[in-house]
């Protein structure tokens, strides 16, 4: 069994939310159930009852400090020893033999290894097993008056329900942040942690969709290229370059205004789009973009880089019906355009 402590922040804050309130839930329940082991008369149950929430207490302090592994061994070992003594002590009536399968699901969820699961659920069952045939075979040695075995059963089918529930619902949470986090690694750049090609081709639906009922805003759709940046690679490595397009994407993003969009299109190139105001706006930003990064020097490892970018700008008012990715097409070719002419410079046009 590993009971190595986990370091992992994200598992430890999701594994520790889960299995604290599990805990600590139970070590609650105590109070409620354990004055009702007292009318029944049953002083063995009673007293394992005491000793169940001290270690289940302790199961607490294990899993604050982070060996989800040993508390959830204690936990689940305490418990199952303490539903075999009640099924043993009541009989099957009362419904303690429900804490086995809410057992099984803790095994499940328990930060163990697949063959330490698989051996622990089949000692599980067992166990569950053996206190069924003995439970069968014998007499309970405490039969309960029909009004305390029924309250009694109500409050084990209600606390084994919320258990599986709570359980069900945490791999629920996993499963929705696991598919969340895949989405986000899928449509990030892994360089510059800006948004990638399929992140724009989203950002493209998502405007559609908004915009489908109502007038499409005034845009101006940027294709930017770094000029010669293969020799900046070629002259100062890869690593230089690989800093000039983190710094440039730091860059544009400093500029970006509310519903304005940026991503890493490919390679050294770079797609903004920006919620103009008007035509003139529009061409003053793509301009004063360039200039910005023209009138800048770069730093890597002691060396001085100096460097410039090309601008394709298409400014699409709110009549043109021409979506992004078609004005995209459009401002690459203005882009080319840019890189023909002598580079350094915006090809701006309006459609």
């Amino acid at each position: 069994m590993r009971f190595s402590k986990y370091v992992d922040e994200k598992t430890k804050r999701e594994y520790f939310q889960h299995s604290h309130l599990i805990y600590l839930s139970t070590f609650f329940a105590f109070f409620a159930i354990i004055p009702l082991f007292f009318l029944s008369r049953s002083i063995l149950i009673t007293a394992i009852s005491f000793v169940t929430m001290g270690i289940t207490a302790i199961a607490v302090l294990i899993n604050r400090r982070g060996y989800y592994g040993l508390a959830s061994f204690i936990f689940i070992l305490i418990i199952t020893i303490q539903a075999a003594a009640e099924v043993i002590v009541f009989g099957l009536e009362i419904g303690f033999q429900y804490y086995f399968f809410n057992m099984v699901v803790l095994i499940v969820f328990a930060k163990w290894n697949n063959i330490q699961k698989l051996i622990a659920a089949s000692i599980e069952a067992l166990v569950f097993i053996g206190v069924l045939l003995v439970a069968l075979r014998f007499s309970p040695l405490i039969v309960l008056s029909n009004p305390l075995a029924l309250v009694f059963h109500i409050i084990n089918i209600v606390l084994n329900i919320l258990g599986v529930a709570r359980t069900a619902y945490h791999f629920l949470s996993i499963a929705r942040g696991a598919e969340k986090d895949l989405l986000t690694y899928a449509q990030t750049d892994f360089l510059t942690s800006l948004p990638n090609r399929a992140a724009y081709h989203r950002f493209v639906y998502e405007m559609k969709e908004r915009f489908k009922s109502k007038p499409f805003p005034p845009v101006v759709i940027m294709m930017i290229d770094i000029d010669n940046f293969k020799t900046i690679n070629d002259k100062y490595g890869h690593a230089a370059g690989d800093e000039v397009l983190i710094i440039l994407g730091k860059t544009f993003k400093e500029r970006l205004q509310g519903g304005d969009f940026l991503a890493r299109y490919g390679g050294e190139e770079f797609v903004l789009i920006h919620l103009a105001q008007n035509e003139e706006e529009a061409k003053q930003f793509a301009e004063s973009l360039r200039q910005e990064i023209k009138g800048r020097t770069f730093h890597f490892e002691e060396k001085d880089i100096r460097l410039s970018i090309s601008v394709g700008a298409l400014y699409r008012s709110p009549t043109n019906k021409k979506d992004c990715e078609e004005a995209l097409e459009e401002a690459d070719i203005l882009l080319y355009q840019a890189k023909k002419e002598g580079r350094n410079r915006v090809a701006f046009k309006s459609i």
